[in-house]
């Protein structure tokens, strides 16, 4: 008796958890702010000298890459331009020109 009872609730109990829809909202809510765990601290925010995954997403906002993806395109699919002029004609092998309003810092200032 025992035995059937609790094979029946553990029975109901699957119907009902994996059985039931998702209950979702009716209109997604944009923004916000994500907040993470990174469990390590990094050694140091040099990203040429450190190969740590702690590092990765603490340094990210600090550099700028050739091309990213679009920040507004919810898709994903869509490639914008950082530090390029334009983008890559053929994305496999291509030449990529740094934009001319870029400039690295000088070592005398």
């Amino acid at each position: 008796m025992r035995i059937r009872f609790g094979l029946a609730l553990q029975a109901l109990i699957i119907v009902l958890v994996f059985g039931a829809p998702a209950v979702a909202q009716d209109k997604p809510r944009y923004g916000g702010e994500l907040i993470f765990v990174v469990p390590v601290e990094p050694p140091s925010y040099d990203g040429h000298r450190e190969n740590t995954f702690g590092l990765v997403h603490p340094a990210a906002p600090h550099y700028n890459t050739l091309l990213r993806v679009d920040p507004t395109d919810r898709s994903g699919t869509k490639i914008v331009t950082d530090l390029a002029e334009s983008k890559p004609d053929q994305p496999r092998r291509s030449t990529i020109r740094i934009d001319s309003k870029f400039r690295l810092p000088s070592r005398g200032s």
